[in-house]
């Protein structure tokens, strides 16, 4: 309209930038989302201001400015033509809509598949507004533009962000594709993205909000930067950087500040929580990948908590708003973490760390893992015992082998797991892993349970039996002298270990006996607990 009428091009952007406000404006409080057919004209407007506003250097479109200076044509005395107009904004609600329809459509149907495709055509129109703002230096809106891409970005693996820069280079100008030549190195992009963030995000606060700097908590008024550390940490993770990961979780202090944050990163703290435990299950660091997943699993609200889904409650009724801000909060298909996965490691960490601990007789009151022992109890009540089905069912059945220190079916037992391919495109890498440490667990057991009734024990034998060398049978039981978690000493000429008999003290016999009646209260106290409020002792979790 405005081209017929000639009445200039900032008149133009003026109206078209008014027709996008108003198509979100028409979306009605019952539409669970926007009309695609809607988005995608509103996403096609959007594209056309950005190439004029990139093609005219006289056209600015400024976030701060108020109507009564806005300027359609230039002149002798007003050579910039300026509109009124938040472009971030515009793009963050058509995320917002791009997302709430992923979460009503069926991720198992084409429609989803086409709708995810949408991306890079959200992806390329943020990158043109990258452009334009670099151009103008808008500090704070480059920390936005930026945070979105990342949001893009950062569950992906390096291979498949190469391919979407590589289509994003094909379906841009020849001019635009010359602007990102450093996206053939998608680790370095993501680390350029994030480095801005820690850097600017919180210093634009003082900038232009000095007189609020009291007033704001300075773990929410760096919401940008968290994230984009949470998301770099989530990078780090499935790129198996394991060290880099850990170091900026604990540099960053997130642990002791997330409980500030708002719910969105704090959901994006359990996630980044995860897969650093993932990451230390693919490096063979079972205790590092059993503390990050222990408390997340031992709330038994893993689902709701990565916002994959929201948990039956039994006990009392949901409250319904409460339920709708929960399912606007859900993650889109595409972006989950596999629970099964997820199950599947913490258990065979929980095994490989409680079997031991309890052959232990001097630690058998230290509990390692609550809900592994849980389940392990649940499991030998039960009367009959057919064949392992699932994933559960066969970590069980391998906890079981490995109490009786026979590590061979324990080790056969985990490798019939089929999900493990899912961990790592390296399955027979995580395997071998699985079996080093099975074979090194699977000893300590056998001398923990067994030890009482030998007088000496050969080396060799040790290591024929675990089909180990016999310089790391050596180490394993060396250990195990000096931590004191067995009575024995080497007799080096025969390579024997000679087993001492400490009969415990009358005080030492109260002692144990004592703690065994307190460890028996607690225990019904909390199956009392479990009856009048369910979930055994572990409702005052909050994350």
């Amino acid at each position: 309209m405005s081209d017929e009428k000639e009445m200039g091009l900032g008149m133009h952007v003026k109206i078209v930038l008014a027709l996008i406000a108003a198509r979100f404006d028409s979306v009605k409080a019952s539409q669970q989302c926007m009309d695609v057919s809607t988005w995608k004209a509103s996403l096609t407007d959007l594209t056309k201001v950005l190439e004029i506003v990139a093609q005219n250097e006289d056209m600015k479109v400024l976030r701060n400015l108020l109507e009564d200076e806005e300027i359609y044509e230039t002149t002798d005395g007003k050579p910039v033509m300026q509109v009124a107009g938040d472009l971030m904004s515009f793009i963050e609600r058509l995320e917002e809509e791009w997302t709430r329809s992923l979460q009503i459509i069926d991720p198992h149907t084409q429609e989803y598949v086409n709708r995810l495709k949408d991306e890079l055509t959200l992806m390329e129109v943020i990158k043109k507004t990258q452009a334009i703002l670099e151009k103008e230096g808008d500090g704070p809106t480059i920390c936005r533009v930026y945070i979105r891409l990342i949001d893009h970005m950062y569950f992906k693996s390096d291979s498949l962000l190469t391919k979407t820069f590589a289509a994003l280079r094909l379906r841009s100008s020849d001019e635009n594709a010359k602007a990102y030549p450093e996206e053939a190195d998608p680790f370095g992009v993501m680390l350029k993205y994030c480095k801005y963030l820690y850097k600017h995000d919180h210093r634009y606060i003082y900038i232009y909000f000095p007189k609020l700097i009291p007033q704001i908590n300075s773990a929410i008024s760096a919401r940008l930067r968290t994230r984009a550390m949470l998301c770099h940490i989530y990078h780090l993770a499935i790129s198996d950087e394991w060290f880099k990961a850990r170091d900026l979780m604990l540099m960053s202090h997130l642990q002791e500040t997330v409980t500030a944050a708002d719910i969105p990163t704090q959901i994006l703290f359990n996630r980044s929580m995860v897969q650093l435990g993932l990451c230390a299950f693919r490096q063979g660091r079972i205790p590092e990948a059993h503390s990050c997943l222990h408390e997340l699993y031992a709330s038994s609200r893993h689902k709701e908590l990565l916002a994959q889904g929201l948990m039956n409650t039994r006990y009392h009724e949901r409250d319904v708003e409460a339920e709708k801000l929960g399912r606007r909060r859900q993650i889109p298909f595409h972006m989950h973490i596999n629970l099964e996965l997820f199950e599947c490691v913490y258990m065979t960490c929980a095994m490989l760390l409680e079997i031991p601990n309890m052959a232990n007789m001097d630690n058998r009151r230290r509990i390692i893992s609550k809900p592994f022992r849980r389940v392990l109890d649940s499991a030998k009540k039960q009367t009959f015992n057919g064949p392992p089905e699932n994933t559960r069912e066969h970590v069980l059945a391998a906890a079981k082998c490995l109490q009786r220190g026979d590590w061979k079916p324990c080790y056969e037992l985990l490798c019939e797991i089929k999900i493990w391919s899912l961990l790592s495109a390296d399955k027979d890498r995580i395997l071998s892993i699985l079996k080093a440490k099975t074979q090194e667990e699977g000893l300590r057991t056998y001398l923990f349970a067994y030890s009482g009734v030998y007088a000496s024990i050969s080396l060799p034998d040790l290591a024929s039996m675990f089909e180990l060398s016999e310089s790391q049978v050596h180490a394993i039981v060396s250990k195990m002298m000096i931590n004191e978690e067995i009575q024995a000493s080497w007799d080096q000429p025969t390579a024997t270990i000679v087993m001492h008999r400490a009969e415990p003290t009358k005080l030492q016999h109260l002692a144990t006996q004592l703690a065994e009646k307190d460890a028996y209260l607690v225990e019904c106290n909390e199956r009392l607990l479990d009856i009048r409020s369910g979930g055994y002792g572990y409702k005052d979790n909050s994350r």
